[in-house]
């Protein structure tokens, strides 16, 4: 009597749990016809065929080894595995506890069946890769969502006209939607994972599977941007960055003691500068040299001039640019008419063909100019130096303040263009000079937003220099 094991597997949850049933109802016909007796049935369901770390089969070989069966059947050579390797192993493994391996499809399974159906399969996995990454990209570049679903997300269900189902569409759940950009902001503002997390619970807010928001959930999301970030590290302190030796042109930075010293000095010697000054004194005095110094209206006045006198020369070449570009136009449009019309009187030839082709490649051209062209800048604010002083003292406030800090000290280290830092005519006394650029002040004086806390970001105005400085 012969002894037979099934073995049975399907690969995907997309197909029917009955592909089980089916493949064991054809192997049992197949063994009945041949007069073996069934002792065991195996199977594996939803599980890959790339991998032999699969309960059924791995059962499969540590059963054959105990002599429970003399045969090995399954409908194809491709359930027992897909991997060339894989198959091989199989094969060698029953072989050596004296167990055939046999398959509907296939008949008895020889050496030569595992070099040329386990390459056969090898490719069929390749190709599927390749076509499964196929799909999924042209999923991504058709805006949809390629993956499961997450916080944030529902899935929306839609079918063609056909009647098939339209996978990948996703609609935003408003309400969670707010909490993602909750933790991405507090994120960016420097708080961390686990105080985000105890923050949404005490908050009342529900985690994403309902429960309690946990510190790896939230790190979870944090890695969603920490790549962003990291391209933009946060300056360490106010000032980082900003401060220029007066005597060498190398960079100030903190060293031991929470002190600002010439970095030249300290590497090389070269800068005879040895002086240092404390962080904490050094921030107050730019703070106070921002707030009532740098924009005072002496300081200033030269300074808002120039800037005035620049920002109308750079308005009367634009204007200037500008109406030479529209009578250009006007004047291609009006040739383009002229042609068209001898076209369509039947006066077609190819000169005026190419001629028409020259005159639109014109007309794109300049087009394309005018809506790259930008606007005048806007005229400066009479009180432009109070309202400043006011919004860097609401800045300087700001600071204190934990969830405000960072937002605030960008905001500030966007006035300053650099800090000059001289020794002073005393013992131990550094002198600061502060630079700032008078197109950023302006421009953000008047951006509309809460001071300190959004909508703070500094940009400069394009094309418009003018400098100016107060001593610290």
């Amino acid at each position: 009597m012969t002894r037979v094991a099934l073995y049975a597997r399907y690969s995907s949850d997309s197909q029917r749990d009955a592909s089980i049933e089916d493949q064991l109802r054809l192997c049992s016909e197949y063994a009945q016809k041949q007069g073996w007796t069934v002792v065991d049935t195996y199977f594996d369901r939803a599980v890959s065929g790339d991998s032999l770390l699969r309960d059924g089969i791995l059962e499969v070989m540590q059963d054959a080894l105990k002599h429970g069966f003399d045969v090995v059947l399954a409908e194809a050579l491709d359930r027992i595995s897909r991997d060339q390797e894989d198959l091989a192993a199989v094969f060698k493994r029953l072989r050596f506890a004296s167990v055939k391996l046999v398959t509907v499809a296939e008949g008895d399974i020889s050496e030569l069946h595992i070099g040329l159906k386990g390459t056969m399969n090898a490719l069929f996995l390749k190709d599927l890769a390749a076509k499964t990454h196929r799909g999924i990209r042209g999923r991504v570049e058709a805006g949809k969502n390629a993956g499961g679903n997450c916080i944030g997300y529902r899935v929306v269900k839609m079918s063609n006209t056909s009647g098939e189902p339209i996978r990948g569409e996703r609609e935003i759940v408003e309400t969670e939607a707010t909490v993602i950009r909750r933790v991405f902001r507090e994120f960016a503002a420097g708080r961390s994972p686990r105080r985000i997390a105890l923050d949404l619970n005490r908050a009342g807010i529900p985690g994403p599977d309902g429960g309690l928001w946990a510190r790896k959930i939230v790190t979870a999301s944090r890695e969603a941007v920490a790549q962003a970030l990291n391209a933009t590290h946060r300056p360490r302190t106010l000032l980082s960055g900003l401060l220029v030796c007066g005597c060498c042109g190398g960079s100030f930075a903190r060293r031991g003691q929470d002190r600002y010293a010439c970095m030249t000095h300290i590497r090389t010697g070269r800068c005879h500068k040895s002086r240092t000054i404390a962080r904490k004194a050094l921030e107050t005095r730019v703070l106070d040299g921002l707030r009532n110094k740098l924009m005072e209206p002496e300081v200033a006045a030269e300074a808002m001039r120039a800037y005035a006198v620049e920002t109308n020369r750079l308005n009367r070449e634009r204007r200037t640019a500008g109406d030479a570009d529209r009578r250009a136009l006007a004047d291609i449009e009006r040739k383009l008419r002229e042609i068209v019309s001898a076209i369509e009187d039947g006066g077609y030839s190819r000169m005026l063909s190419d001629r028409l082709r020259e005159l639109e490649a014109k007309h794109d051209k300049i087009t394309e100019r005018m809506a790259r062209s930008p606007v005048d800048l806007p005229d400066i604010h009479p009180n432009v130096a109070d309202i400043y002083r006011r919004k860097v003292a609401r800045l300087a406030d700001a600071l204190n303040h934990p969830e405000d800090r960072h937002e605030a000290a960008d905001a500030l280290r966007g006035l300053i263009e650099r800090i000059v830092l001289k020794p002073g005519p005393k013992p131990r006394q550094l002198d600061a000079t502060l630079y700032g650029e008078l197109g950023t002040i302006v421009e953000w004086v008047v951006r509309v937003g809460k001071v300190g806390l959004k909508n703070t970001t500094i940009t400069s105005v394009a094309c418009v220099s003018a400098s100016v400085n107060a001593r610290a």
